[in-house]
């Protein structure tokens, strides 16, 4: 990052830069071992849109479904078994499951972000809880959390006046906001404070027939934040830099992503802007894209694209953006030394990377989508 956190105290750390060169040699499978594609081969809906998934203890791979707002649970071998939840601001219900994983295990957190608020449900899908979690009104779309109870959280944002004066002609602004990072427990109460880091860059306009605001920019700077048992990563986007932040709050290091600077195509910046549109209505989608398509894409990729951590507390930086062939990704320690560089075979956005898996969702040629799992190697 740029900047660190306001209202913490840093010293003048020198912080060894991580080797060039990945330690160990891992592999992924060239097919899935899992995958559930969003409709089955008798024609029935599985899931409409997959906004996030995570894996059970038992195989259970619980997809959130943005389209029919619940949760959609598949055995090992992909059939679906049961759902849970249902439309509606009751208990239990969502009008959106913009993110789920595991804060306890095999406990459930989903995500409403249009209700601010989290619903906590057992193995099989059944409600234990409920608690606001989120800004209202804010613009963090995924979160991440800990099999300890620890999740992390935007607080409210506060726009940034831009650097220059916007071109009133030019149909469109470039947003920039800043908001504190918060760390919550189980039951939504506020533990630790964060000073402010930019949320990312969004965008603002109208065409003549609609109006748009708060729309993440395509392949623009976006905040990445990852929760192991010890340890909070944060990076900006805006640097190949990730800050580890201890979870009472203090910075302890930090890590560098050597990564060659590259430019976006037009491909991959299309490609980017379908997957940010693709919850909309669809002639309000089409309207949007022809906007988003007219606005100048960024000088040049984000270093990455998403932070994950896994069982054994390594963070994972997610290296491709949407429109590559592949998904690289890149594993380092807690210290920042590389420990191994890996390959997906496809494009995918990744939810969760396990001891010995790596889940997400792809995008079939016809356009449907695919929640799949595949085997991670991990070379000792």
């Amino acid at each position: 990052m740029r900047r660190a956190l306001t209202g913490l105290i840093v010293l003048g750390a020198v912080f060894s830069p991580a080797p060039m060169r990945p330690q160990a040699r891992w592999t992924v499978d060239a097919k899935p071992v899992v995958d559930i594609p969003g409709t089955t081969e008798k024609g029935d809906v599985a899931f409409g849109t997959a906004n996030w998934a995570t894996r059970l203890a038992s195989g259970t791979i619980v997809v959130a479904d943005a389209r029919a707002p619940g949760l959609h649970f598949f055995d090992g071998t992909g059939k679906r078994i049961r759902s849970a939840g249902r439309a509606g601001q009751g208990p239990g219900d969502f009008l959106t499951v913009t993110w789920v994983s595991q804060c306890a295990k095999d406990t459930l957190f989903a995500w409403d972000f249009l209700q601010s608020r989290v619903t906590v449900l057992d193995s099989t899908g059944n409600v234990a809880r409920t608690f606001p979690f989120g800004a209202r009104g804010g613009s963090q779309l995924i979160s991440s959390c800990n099999r300890l109870g620890t999740l992390v959280q935007f607080g409210a944002a506060r726009r940034v006046p831009p650097s220059t004066p916007p071109d009133p002609n030019a149909g469109y602004q470039i947003l920039s906001m800043v908001a504190p990072i918060q760390l919550v427990d189980a039951i939504g109460n506020v533990t630790v404070t964060l000073g402010e880091v930019p949320v990312g860059e969004f965008l603002s306009g109208s065409t003549g027939r609609a109006s748009f605001g708060g729309m993440p920019r395509p392949l623009g700077r976006s905040t990445s934040m990852a929760l192991s048992a010890d340890r909070l990563f944060v990076g900006t986007g805006d640097s190949a830099t990730v800050d580890a932040y201890a979870l009472d709050g203090q910075r302890v290091s930090s890590l560098t992503l050597r990564v060659a600077v590259r430019a976006p195509s037009e491909g991959q910046y299309e490609r980017a802007a379908q997957k940010l549109l693709s919850l909309m209505p669809g002639q309000m989608r089409e309207t949007a894209r022809t906007w988003v398509l007219g606005i100048p894409m960024p000088a040049k990729l984000p270093p990455y694209t998403g932070l994950f951590s896994d069982p054994d507390g390594l963070v994972w930086a997610v290296l491709s953006v949407p429109g590559d062939k592949d998904t690289q990704l890149r594993a380092h320690r807690a210290t920042g030394q590389v420990v191994a560089d890996v390959r997906v075979p496809v494009n995918l956005v990744v939810f969760e990377i396990g001891a010995g898996y790596i889940l997400g969702v792809r995008e079939d040629a016809d356009g449907e989508q695919h929640v799949v799992m595949y085997r991670l190697h991990r070379a000792r």
